[in-house]
This record gives C-alpha cells, sequence and structure tokens, in this order.
C-alpha cells in the first residue's frame, strides 16, 4: 500500500552545537530528528551552546543541518 508522506508545518528539535549562521550539530543518537526537520516546512532549533564557525569549517561531519 503507498501511503502519501506526511508534510508537517512546523518541527521542533534539540541540539547541542550551532553558530550564528544557523549550522546545527546533533551530538549522539539523532533517531529521526533529520527527517523531521527535512520534511518540515518551518524548523524550530532550541540549542545548548553557541559557537564560532571555526567549529563546522574544521569538521564538517558535524553540521547535521547546514
Amino acid at each position: 500500500m503507498a501511503v502519501k508522506a506526511i508534510i508537517p508545518n512546523v518541527a521542533v528539535i534539540h541540539v547541542q552545537k550551532v553558530d550564528k549562521f544557523g549550522n546545527a550539530s546533533i551530538e549522539g543518537a539523532r533517531f529521526e530528528d533529520v527527517y523531521k526537520a527535512k520534511s518540515a516546512k518551518t524548523l524550530i532549533i532550541t540549542v545548548e551552546e553557541i559557537v564560532d564557525t571555526e567549529y563546522f569549517v574544521g569538521h564538517p561531519e558535524r553540521n547535521t543541518f547546514p
């Protein structure tokens, strides 16, 4: 059976680090957060720490949400 994809209006996720440009990093288990964030029309991110952009430039694999 085929089912139409769910497109949520808003997704709220929590990340550990973000920079001033909105690049965000989830450290640890990601569960379905990446899928929720990419499918939602609007994304709201709560964060524990704001870091310099160099955190992502030096290690691009940390950038979960560009």
